[in-house]
């Protein structure tokens, strides 16, 4: 579970972005975008695990 805060998350998006060409057919061609982030966590209230309730 992930709180809401904006204080607890920040969004890096990476400066590095590829375009991938994996294949085509005879009516269509296929790309991927492929970009890297990372999302730190800033406090240790920002996520907490839940975990079911042992018998």
């Amino acid at each position: 579970m992930l709180t809401t805060r904006s204080s607890d998350f920040e969004l890096h998006i990476g400066q590095d972005i590829s375009i991938g060409y994996p294949g085509r057919s005879s009516t269509m061609v296929e790309l991927y975008l492929w970009e890297s982030y990372t999302f730190p966590m800033l406090t240790s209230e920002a996520a907490v695990v839940l975990a079911p309730v042992s018998p």
